[in-house]
């Protein structure tokens, strides 16, 4: 707190008013202090914010020239916060001493104000009272007013004055002289507090106060009125402002319990501030609030300027330690006089909100960045002039200047999260303690120096270990706090919004989305492109890319992959394929004499997207190697392309004349198969087990008719058995008769006609066992073994 110096004049020797208006002429845009002057004056006023570590509020440093000749009214200071449309008186008190003079009622017993302030320890470094009460009796104070009022010099020897402290003042009268002294030291700056009672006029002897009444806003009530009337032992508080905060802090809307008191007066809405009423109406007056178009009744304490009226009394001296805290606030706001040359001014509060807080990536690596966050308290302009009543110039008013309030950023909240949205603000205000302030240990940053009067100093926050690969995606909430604990709205970022640099996640996998070699990256500054070429991996051919979770675009080893102007993470899939390879072979079991053993097999196989082959893609057909069983017929090697997510590969082989499939043995290793271990089904490859298969197909005879015909091996075979003969024909015309033996088993006959004349239809007739005429024929649909 400011040491109680008096600031020496600036003009020392200047005595002339005009020399004064000279000088100003020359310095009407001069920065004072921070402050700036609005207005020149007579004299000069200084105002500078400041902060109160102790009490943890701002204050305004006020200092102003010494003026010649001052009289007893001395210097009053008026203060603004609405850019002088409207001013208002404020007390030159904060931190000095204060000279109150106590008038209690001609009763011993009431003379009790003195030791409430007494018991309150207030005091100075020097263990000066900072409430000094003088009591003088209503008897003694009527009798000769001045004596007590006044000094020796005929000066104003006290800063407030007090009556009232008990009911209805003890019914003693104010006599009309001494009243009107009251009304000179009120008109003089001065403050009067009044006590229960005092100023209603429905009692003869308190008809000297109705004066001060229209003073503090407030109109009195007949018995007959006592509907008005509210009274209760609890009061709350419904003003959080400067008056409840100094010397003592008043927790915000408090609730107290004092002796039972009551309102008789209404106050008038539109004149002053009532700071608490009463809540829970109870006793004799419990009737709710009275509130009717500019009335209002239930009020416990009211000021205007330097008047004002506080229901204690009515309990016969007696009262609680919160109510004297509130009547000593009270004094000090009431006592707006003084002789110093400078005032701090407590009544000022930063009510003003920081800015939204900027956020912006500073030094580090991508996995390992920090965050810088940084605020600006607005504050809030106040203006302020300083009259100063002279004996020989009458009134003198100084520059009016303006400052504006501000006690600066205490540190910032912040959440980091992957929601856009976030209740941080409200969350924060939640922490506010019964003082309105929010614990230090709260915050997720604290910036302000703790335990300095500094007003300004580095706002600036970091938030350190943000990873880019792993964060870029989230969001980022924050609010700053000031130090009289206003909230900022709300800044939410996606961080990847302010990073410099952005990863792009290169991964290589087949098509069914296994790795097949370890993952790279590649960083690209903010804004600029990607571009690569599809890397080659030895074994694998392209197939396509995917970048995040976007269509597979099909690609080539020649495919450019391009992501234009970064501005986020990504990841870019390389997809290959493997062809499949196969090794067929087809292996006859049984061989009968007389039937040929195929030299060649043949299969065909379909690439599906599932187990049938409603939906397939590529197809294609194998000739591989065929014998008979335990001949060591040896595989074949044969390959198929598939489609992506196409992962099924059926497989089919042909059956020859005379022969039938009866199994097939698939292995994804060159293992010796075993007739023994085949399947009978048809083959179905699911890919995702390999890219390389072993297969051997099972054949074997099968005859079912007395005369057929087969190409074996580049001729023309006719198979027969039950017959005496047959005569071939070609398009119908007679080829060549053969006669042969009747027998059961199946025999066979090469007929010698050129490999390109059986294109044509060949036909064979025959009479079966039965005698009757029968043709088979062979046309285009040739199924050659081979």
């Amino acid at each position: 707190m400011k040491k109680m110096l008096v600031v020496l004049c600036l003009l020392l020797g200047i005595s002339s008013l005009s020399m004064l208006a000279f000088d100003y002429l020359n310095r009407e845009k001069e920065l004072v202090k921070g402050a700036s002057i609005i207005t020149p004056g007579s004299f000069r006023l200084k105002v500078e914010n400041k902060w109160d570590a102790t009490s943890e509020k701002n204050y305004a440093d006020s200092t102003w020239d010494e003026v010649a000749n001052l009289s007893q009214e001395g210097f009053r200071l008026f203060q603004s916060e609405n850019a002088g449309s409207t001013w208002e008186m404020k007390s030159t008190k904060y931190g000095k001493r204060v000279k109150v003079l106590n008038i209690y009622p001609d009763l011993a017993q009431s003379n009790t104000f003195q030791s409430w302030m007494n018991s309150l320890n207030l005091y100075d470094d020097e263990r000066n009272k900072l409430i000094d009460v003088t009591p003088v009796s209503n008897k003694n104070f009527n009798a000769n007013p001045l004596k007590y009022l006044k000094d020796s010099n005929g000066q104003w020897q006290y800063d407030v004055l007090m009556s009232g402290s008990w009911d209805a003042n003890y019914h003693v009268t104010m006599k009309e002289t001494p009243a009107k002294y009251i009304m000179e030291f009120i008109d003089s700056g001065r403050g009067v507090l009044f006590g229960h009672d005092t100023v209603t006029g429905n009692l003869a002897t308190n008809t000297h106060y109705k004066q001060f009444a229209a003073l503090l806003g407030v109109t009195w009530t007949t018995p007959g009125n006592q509907k008005k009337w509210t009274g209760s032992t609890k009061i709350q508080l419904i003003n959080n402002g400067y008056l409840m905060k100094y010397p003592f802090e008043i927790k915000d809307n408090v609730v107290l319990t004092i002796p039972y008191a009551h309102n008789i007066e209404v106050q008038q809405k539109n004149i002053g501030t009532v700071w608490l009423e009463f809540i829970q109406p109870s006793g004799n007056w419990p009737n709710q609030i009275y509130d009717a178009g500019n009335e209002r009744g239930g009020w416990y304490l009211k000021t205007n300027n330097n008047i004002g009226m506080i229901q204690t009394g009515h309990s016969n001296g007696q009262s609680t330690i919160d109510e004297r805290k509130i009547i000593a606030n009270t004094l000090y706001n009431l006592a707006q006089v003084s002789t110093d040359a400078y005032a701090d001014d407590y009544s000022v509060t930063d009510d003003q909100a920081p800015n939204k807080p900027t956020v912006k990536q500073l030094e580090g690596t991508f996995e390992n960045f920090e965050i810088e966050l940084d605020s600006v308290d607005k504050g809030k302009k106040y203006q302020w002039y300083v009259e100063a009543n002279t004996k020989n110039q009458g009134m003198l008013t100084s520059d009016v200047v303006e400052e504006t309030i501000s006690s600066s950023v205490a540190g910032y909240f912040y959440k980091l999260d992957e929601q856009p949205n976030s209740n941080l603000k409200s969350e924060v205000e939640g922490y506010k303690d019964s003082y309105g302030r929010i614990p230090k240990d709260k915050y997720s940053t604290y910036v302000a120096p703790i335990g300095s009067t500094a007003i300004s100093y580095d706002t600036k926050a970091k938030i350190t270990g943000i990873n880019g690969t792993t964060d870029s995606n989230k969001y980022l909430h924050v609010v700053a706090v000031d130090r009289a604990n206003n909230v900022s709205e709300m800044t939410s970022i996606q961080l990847k919004s302010i990073m410099s640099e952005f990863q792009v996640i290169e991964q290589y996998s087949d098509d069914f989305g296994r790795s097949i070699q370890p993952s790279t990256r590649e960083l690209i500054k903010k804004e600029q492109n990607y571009a690569k070429s599809f890397p080659e991996i030895s074994g694998y051919s392209a197939y396509g890319f995917q970048i995040d979770n976007a269509e597979i675009s099909e690609a080539t080893s020649t495919t450019l992959v391009k992501i234009p102007f970064m501005k986020e993470n990504h990841v870019v899939n390389y997809i290959y394929m493997k062809p499949i390879k196969l090794h067929l072979q087809q292996v006859i079991l049984n061989k009968k004499e007389g039937i040929s053993v195929p030299k060649q097999g043949t299969a065909r196989a379909w690439n599906t997207s599932g187990q049938t082959i409603d939906n397939f893609e590529n197809k294609a057909t194998f000739v591989f190697c065929s014998g008979s069983d335990g001949d060591g017929v040896g595989y074949t090697d044969g390959s198929i392309t598939k489609k992506y997510n196409y992962n099924y590969l059926h497989l089919k082989s042909s059956e020859p004349s005379f022969y039938q499939y009866v199994g097939a043995i698939v292995t994804t290793s060159n293992t010796a198969h075993h007739p023994d271990n085949r399947i009978t089904d048809e083959p179905i490859l699911s890919l995702e087990s390999g890219s390389e298969y072993w297969i051997t197909f099972y054949l074997e005879p099968k005859i079912d008719t007395i005369v057929s015909l087969n190409v074996v091996n580049g001729s023309l075979i006719v198979y027969y058995a039950n017959i005496n003969g047959f005569t071939v024909k070609i398009d119908g015309d007679k080829y060549q008769d053969f006669t042969v033996a009747n027998k059961k088993s199946t025999e066979s006959k090469v007929i010698d006609i050129p490999i390109n004349e059986i294109r044509n239809k060949v036909s064979i007739e025959y009479h079966d066992e039965n005698g009757q005429l029968k043709t088979i024929y062979w046309n285009d649909n040739w199924d050659f073994v081979n």
